[in-house]
């Protein structure tokens, strides 16, 4: 039979529209299930240290050896490498990244440091040395 012909009786235009139905409750399933996924997913974060050279990953509770000691030595460079100029700076940049356990303690720290080395007109300098 001919589709044009069959779509233009009454029989083929309601076939048409039981299809159309079909496939939109399909669609309305399928934007639901991507709705619900897209709500369940953990958001993710992704905060790299300037000093990471390797392939590294993160998950919600640990992360690989090379991100841990990538963002060690990146603390090391910003803390080891202090100017009275620039003890404020550190400070500021340090401070977004500490944990609520330690948080305190490092930035009391930080200020009694910060205050000898604006007293005392020292400049701390870092240098690693890779075996």
């Amino acid at each position: 039979m001919n589709l044009k012909k069959y779509l233009k009786t009454w029989e083929g235009t309601q076939t048409e529209n039981k299809w159309g139905r079909i496939f939109q409750g399909g669609l309305i399933a399928i934007v639901f299930l991507l709705v619900v996924q897209v709500f369940s997913k953990e958001t993710i974060v992704t905060i790299q240290p300037f000093t990471l050279t390797e392939e590294a990953w993160v998950t919600k509770n640990n992360a690989s050896q090379s991100y841990k000691e990538a963002w060690g030595f990146a603390f090391a460079q910003l803390l080891g490498n202090v100017t009275p100029g620039t003890v404020d700076f550190v400070k500021e940049r340090i401070t977004p990244l500490l944990s609520p356990s330690i948080y305190q303690d490092v930035i009391d720290a930080i200020e009694i440091q910060a205050q000898q080395i604006k007293n005392d007109r020292v400049t701390m300098r870092f240098e690693p040395r890779f075996c």
